[in-house]
């Protein structure tokens, strides 16, 4: 027999349980259409923080920014008149010569109760606003360069002409140049720019109408120009120090004991000739301070000179080498 078949369920139930079906259905969609506001509405405050915080971010950026800017334009502000001040010192180092601006110069140190020169009134004032010891060789530098005539005097036409060949037309363009010059003219037995510096200062110290330099100028003379220490804007005296006598003249050992010997009392000479002056570097040169090899009776040297070397065998006998 044919199995039976299962009896179609009423249409009632039928519909009953679609009906069911579509009540679940709506029941669902209105739970999400309830959840829906408050969801959005926590999406929308969360949207709202990081908008706030991304404002608050961008504003903080801003005032860094512009604080930054201030502060700069602070410091440019602040750092302005030292920049002009560096910018115009520059230009003015970089300034060519003008017979003009060395015109101007030369008023500064003219002598107002002798025009037209530089004296021994106006010759400290200038050497102290170089900030140079008066007791170097600056000045006999200078005198040298200028081709100066008169012991302590620089005139107008000389300053001018000198300058114009160095191209120095103020305190701050001749500091610039003496280290150069200095160190030019540097005691040694083959520089021959000492040699004419050391020549002139003779003529330049001695009266103009007599031959020959007084022994005190001739002793101040020897002690500054034969110093190599002395060429250099820095020394002073107190840089000099307690040197001994004996051998201490660096490259002219004979310096310190031939200016004591004539110091003495009684004095050996009154006056230096030009001879003496001139063979006292040679002598330096040729005689070891032991007087290693030196003959008094071959000796060609002015007479002053072994006066000096009976002295010095006398008053430092233990120097001599056996």
């Amino acid at each position: 027999m044919p199995p039976k078949r299962a009896p179609k369920p009423p249409a009632a139930a039928a519909v009953s349980t679609r009906s069911s079906r579509s009540r679940t259905k709506a029941a669902t969609a209105t739970t999400d259409s309830e959840a829906s506001p408050a969801s959005t509405g926590k999406r929308k405050r969360a949207d709202a923080i990081i908008t706030d915080d991304s404002a608050s971010d961008t504003e903080a950026a801003q005032q860094a920014k512009t604080k930054a800017k201030a502060t700069l334009k602070k410091t440019k502000a602040a750092a302005s008149p030292a920049k002009k001040a560096r910018t115009a010192t520059a230009k003015k180092h970089n300034a060519p010569f003008t017979k003009k601006a060395c015109e101007k110069w030369f008023e500064t140190l003219e002598d107002g109760d002798s025009p037209g020169n530089i004296t021994h009134n106006t010759i400290p004032k200038w050497l102290e606003d170089l900030d140079v010891s008066p007791e170097g060789i600056v000045f006999y530098l200078v005198a040298w360069k200028c081709k100066a005539k008169q012991t302590f005097n620089i005139s107008k036409e000389e300053f001018l002409a000198g300058m114009t060949v160095l191209s120095v037309d103020s305190n701050e363009a001749l500091l610039r140049k003496l280290p150069m010059l200095l160190k030019e003219a540097i005691p040694s037995f083959t520089n021959h720019l000492f040699d004419s510096f050391y020549k002139f200062c003779f003529t330049y110290f001695k009266p103009v109408d007599v031959k020959n330099l007084s022994w005190d100028v001739a002793s101040e003379l020897l002690t500054s120009l034969l110093d190599p220490a002395r060429y250099s804007l820095k020394w002073c005296p107190s840089t000099e120090g307690d040197q001994e006598v004996v051998g201490a003249g660096g490259g002219f050992p004979h310096r310190k004991a031939f200016v004591k010997f004539l110091n003495q009392e009684p004095r050996p000479v009154q006056v230096i000739t030009k001879d003496q002056y001139d063979q006292f570097v040679p002598f330096n040169r040729d005689v070891p301070w032991n007087l290693e090899g030196f003959k008094e009776e071959e000796s060609t040297w002015p007479t002053l000179m072994d006066a000096y070397i009976t002295w010095k065998k006398e008053n430092y006998p233990l120097m001599e080498r056996k």
